[in-house]
């Protein structure tokens, strides 16, 4: 909204995240405008940030943002650029994708983006995509590269591990659950986790690993 509206703001760097298989907690962007602009921005500026805690206030009450003032930077990222980010961000999937009742997390596949830089003359994005199934990991990969290239980016692939779901009728969890009830007395809650592991690579190797 503020690149239509603010037709002079311009990026300047933008640092986000610390790994690319974590979701982002913090975020910095450096950016300016003519000094006429600066009031229209203050304001959808605090209007953007009252939406955004009072949509998140009860999942993460600590959420905000902030707004401050610096000395002019020494380089300024070229409208082209800044527009190219600005769509790419807009357009990359974001969150839960896809869910399954029966999962007790009932989340299946997800993508976020890990870490996102400024680097000399590039930016840096780390994307990461999860799923408990191999064809959705394929189909997410090439949407994600699809997305990345029409925004005039050129895409690497850095890791692809194989998918794997737990199995409904495991007798290990069931001999896990009957050893915990037995130890500790209490009714164990089975629980389905939502990120990548090695097991996929044991269940590729030994179909039948449990």
């Amino acid at each position: 909204a503020c690149n239509v509206r603010i037709g002079d703001i311009c990026l300047c760097s933008i640092s986000g995240g610390e790994a690319s298989n974590t979701i982002p907690a913090n975020v910095e962007a450096v950016f300016g405008m003519e000094m006429g602009s600066c009031a229209l921005f203050e304001k959808m500026f605090g209007e953007y940030r009252d939406a955004i805690k009072a949509r998140f206030s009860e999942t993460d009450p600590d959420v905000d943002m902030q707004l401050v003032e610096i000395s002019a930077p020494e380089y300024v990222i070229s409208k082209k650029g800044s527009d190219s980010l600005y769509n790419l961000l807009n357009t990359l999937p974001f969150g839960v994708t896809a869910k399954d009742k029966e999962l007790s997390s009932g989340v299946v596949s997800s993508n976020n983006i890990g870490v996102l830089r400024t680097e000399e003359e590039q930016f840096i994005l780390l994307d990461y995509a999860r799923t408990a199934h191999t064809d959705d990991v394929e189909k997410w990969a090439a949407q994600i590269a699809e997305i990345a290239k029409e925004a005039g980016a050129s895409v690497e692939v850095l890791m692809d591990a194989p998918a794997w779901s737990a199995k409904p009728d495991s007798e290990l969890v069931a001999l896990c659950s009957e050893a915990f009830k037995e130890e500790l007395n209490i009714e164990p809650e089975l629980l389905t986790m939502h990120f990548a592991l090695e097991c996929g690579y044991f269940v590729k190797k030994y179909e039948e690993c449990d």
